[in-house]
């Protein structure tokens, strides 16, 4: 049976975009892919193995120059957030990096 009256097409719903999680490459200091630093790398890949709840925190000015922290097994993912993002505010001041801490990483997931 049919039914009269006004119809309404729906509008599709947006997609979010799919998550990025973390998957650096497994290279050397010497293979390196370019534009990243081998350092970076190396912070990330030690991360990665960490376990509990972590964070990773970064602050990156425009000429490239940047500081991180990270931390891991604390109670809660609020107190590992915190406390990366305290970690990196204080080495940013110390290098005297300009761009303010983020998070970066959030368990594997990349928030930035």
């Amino acid at each position: 049976m049919a039914q009269n009256g006004p119809h309404t097409a729906r509008r599709p719903r947006p997609r979010k975009p799919p998550a990025t999680y973390i998957s650096a490459p497994r290279t050397s200091t010497a293979e390196a892919p370019t534009g990243i630093s081998a350092k970076f790398l190396r912070e990330l890949q030690a991360y990665k193995s960490r376990i509990g709840p972590r964070a990773f925190a970064l602050a990156v000015d425009d000429n490239g120059s940047w500081v991180s922290g990270s931390v891991s097994g604390v109670e809660a993912q609020a107190a590992a957030n915190q406390e990366a993002l305290s970690q990196c505010k204080g080495t940013r001041e110390k290098a005297q990096i300009q761009a303010p801490c983020r998070l970066f990483a959030v368990e594997d997931k990349v928030v930035w």
